[in-house]
């Protein structure tokens, strides 16, 4: 008599499907997480790059304000100018020359495909760029006009910042005013004159006296600044006081 046939173990169909069930679920999971990790380096990434930019770029106005001896924030068109001493390779600040320094916001093109803000909800912030350039005043419009004085330029007098205007418009295109781009992706800049002042007092009649001005002059720069995916956002504030003011 033959031996019996010996049976031979396997999988049936429903635990093959048990099994591939658990595995897609497994693989679903691994495949979340690594997706949800790579998005989160990036957004990481963008974060931090979009720090240092902002960063970089206050440093960048935080140095020629400091150097400088006045400056005039004009809102409306969201330009700052800076007035500075020009230097010989010394480092002895001429008495007839005088740098000037702009830093402006443009604000890019409309796009006509964008959509309309839905009622109720906060609209887009206007997105743009700033650019930068200087302009040296020559020695015979300085001593024609009075914009200097002692090596320095007062923006308070009323017909200096037009006057410093116009000479930045007619340089354009000389090569001596040409901007440069300065920063990309900017959603907000605005600057904020500080008055050092000293606290209101009591005169003894009980009349209220306000306080002197103290100081250099003081300005506060806020600059914000949104990457084109939207990921990443960051604005930061500096208060800068002018060392030869």
């Amino acid at each position: 008599m033959g031996k019996p046939n010996k049976v031979r173990e396997g999988f049936s169909l429903i635990e093959m499907i048990i099994a591939m069930a658990i595995v897609g679920f497994v693989m679903s999971g691994v495949i979340l997480l690594m997706s949800y990790s790579t998005n989160t380096m990036r957004r990481t990434s963008n974060m931090v790059n979009l720090q240092n930019q902002v960063k970089d770029a206050l440093l960048h106005i935080t140095t020629y304000l400091q150097e400088g001896n006045d400056f005039w924030w004009d809102d409306t068109n969201k330009e700052l100018y800076i007035a500075g001493g020009e230097k010989d390779n010394l480092g002895n600040v001429s008495k007839d020359r005088v740098v000037i320094s702009r830093y402006v916001f443009k604000p890019e093109p409309a796009d006509p495909e964008a959509t309309t803000t839905p009622e109720g909800e906060t609209p887009e912030p206007t997105r743009g760029a700033i650019y930068f350039n200087k302009l040296t005043v020559p020695s015979d419009v300085v001593e024609d006009d009075h914009l200097l004085s002692e090596g320095k330029v007062n923006f308070s007098e009323p017909a200096v910042f037009s006057k410093i205007k116009s000479l930045f418009t007619s340089a354009v295109g000389t090569g001596e005013s040409e901007s440069s781009l300065f920063v990309k992706n900017v959603i907000g800049f605005n600057c904020e004159v500080v008055t050092n002042q000293l606290p209101p007092t009591t005169d003894p009649v009980g009349n209220t006296v306000q306080g002197d001005v103290i100081g250099s002059k003081c300005i506060k720069v806020e600059l914000g600044m949104k990457n084109k995916s939207g990921d990443a956002e960051f604005s930061s504030t500096k208060e800068v006081y002018l060392r030869n003011s």
